[in-house]
Order: structure tokens, then C-alpha cells, then sequence
């Protein structure tokens, strides 16, 4: 068996403690299940119970479409990738304007930041069915 590329010795006791796993993008995802199904392989079980690992972007919006099932957020479309870095290009467009106290070096660069952030306060068990996640 070839060696391992991503040690998920750290991640056991998470996902036996029933933590959902959440990584920064797919690719990362696809990594570590595919070392989670090869070390059952290799510790030669036939079956065992799926890693529980999404991309945050996936969970979020699955968290999102639950709410919205369960009537706790009314329904509404979602802002693309596109949409939401147009948006705050307005902001900040209006806010050069609006202020001369205040100017950014690089508006583009701050706006494609922005529209890539995400504010901690979804991760803090506020969705329903999460009941532990690590983020890694």
C-alpha cells in the first residue's frame, strides 16, 4: 500500500465523538475520506459508517435549504459568487464616495476579501443538526 498523503490519526477522536468535519474547499473533502475508507481497508473491515466531512460552502448551504424547509428562514435565492463580489464592490464604491477619511489602497483585492469572508457566528452550533463540527 502506498504511503499516506494526509494523516487522519487526529481526526479519529473527533468523528468518534461525533463531530461533523468541515474543510475550506471539496478537494481537501475528497482527500481525507479517501484516507478514512483507506484505513478501514487496510484494517481489513468489509463495511463501516461514511466519514462525516463536507466543504463549508456545502454545508452551509445545506444548512440554509434545511432552515428554509423548516419555515425558519423564508425562502429566497441565494447570491452567486458573482453577485455577492459585485455587491461589495457597490459598497465600497459608495463608501470612497461617502467618505474621505477612510480610503482603501486596493478596493478590488478588499471587496474580493470580503465577499469570501464568513463571520464565525453560523459555526456556533446555531443550524440545526450540528451538534459538533471541526473546522479544519
Amino acid at each position: 500500500m502506498a504511503p499516506s498523503l494526509y494523516d487522519i490519526s487526529p481526526l479519529v477522536p473527533l468523528v468518534e465523538q461525533g463531530c461533523m468535519l468541515l474543510t475550506p474547499n471539496d478537494r481537501l473533502a475528497r482527500r481525507i475520506k479517501s484516507e478514512w475508507d483507506a484505513m478501514h481497508v487496510a484494517a481489513g473491515r468489509q463495511t463501516w459508517e461514511p466519514l462525516p466531512i463536507q466543504p463549508l460552502e456545502s454545508w452551509l448551504m445545506g444548512q440554509w435549504e434545511l432552515a428554509v424547509r423548516r419555515r425558519i428562514l423564508p425562502s429566497r435565492t441565494p447570491l452567486s459568487p458573482a453577485q455577492a463580489l459585485e455587491l461589495w464592490r457597490q459598497v465600497i464604491r459608495q463608501h470612497e464616495t461617502k467618505s474621505s477619511e477612510y480610503l482603501l489602497l486596493r478596493p478590488a483585492a478588499a471587496a474580493e476579501l470580503a465577499a469570501r469572508a464568513r463571520s464565525p457566528a453560523p459555526l456556533a452550533g446555531r443550524y440545526a443538526g450540528l451538534r459538533r463540527a471541526a473546522i479544519l
